[in-house]
């Protein structure tokens, strides 16, 4: 197994226990900061996630339809990436605009 890919299953990881704390603590105190924090926190998962296709994908060897290999799937991992956190970003700030505590 490759550094790469232990350094995304573990980011995975921490990840989940992350997302787990936070809804925990939205749910205890009800917080909509803790709420959009959580939900911030799903994309991020996400795009762990992607992360980890990608570095799989990546380490495939050169074949007949891609003669050079897959390593141009971590770029499409990182522009995945990008176009995500950025709706997620509005849609928090708009919740919390919307629904003041």
């Amino acid at each position: 197994m490759s550094a790469a890919l232990k350094l995304a299953i573990g980011s995975l990881l921490v990840g989940t226990l992350v997302l787990g704390l936070k809804v925990l603590a939205w749910w205890l105190t009800g917080s909509v900061a803790l709420l959009s924090d959580a939900l911030e926190s799903t994309v991020n998962l996400a795009t762990a996630f992607a992360a980890l296709v990608a570095i799989r994908v990546a380490a495939r060897p050169p074949d007949a339809n891609h003669p050079f290999g897959h390593h141009k799937a971590e770029f499409f991992s990182a522009v995945a990436a990008a176009l995500t956190s950025r709706p997620s970003s509005g849609a928090s700030s708009t919740r919390g605009a919307m629904n003041p505590a």
